[in-house]
């Protein structure tokens, strides 16, 4: 995250409609990809035990799969498909990291992306020229 700081006072980024887009359409799918690691490895990781606490000790995976392995009751509801089928149709589901035509218009414009700052400045640098005009 010092990552975006550094753009912020590198003069790289002011909050504006066309920075947001741009960090976006850089950065959201290297963020959801970390996420997701983070996710994985919480979940497989070992909690243990720990002085004066009455929390359990084990893998969050394993715990939630299995409580009965914890001496705990398991709280799970079951739902019936055609229920989340229902409730699926009032999710949004975004085909891209930030609005369409931007991405569009910034697929249109990279050439050589090496790395996700080069590409942001670069894009940024060409966006607002195209702007000014």
């Amino acid at each position: 995250m010092n990552l975006f700081q550094t753009l912020k006072e590198d003069n790289l980024f002011d909050g504006s409609f066309l920075d947001k887009s741009l960090i976006q359409f850089c950065f959201a799918n290297l963020i959801q990809r970390d996420m997701d690691q983070v996710i994985l490895e919480w979940n497989v990781h070992r909690i243990s035990r720990s002085r004066n606490s009455i929390s359990p000790t084990g893998k969050p995976a394993i715990m939630f799969e299995m409580p009965s392995l914890y001496n705990a009751d398991n709280y799970l509801i079951p739902v019936p498909s055609f229920a989340t089928d229902e409730m699926s149709i009032h999710c949004a589901y975004n085909s891209y990291p930030c609005d369409k035509d931007f991405y569009d218009l910034c697929n249109i414009l990279i050439i050589d992306p090496y790395a996700a700052v080069n590409l942001y400045t670069n894009l940024r640098h060409d966006l607002l020229d195209i702007f000014a005009n």
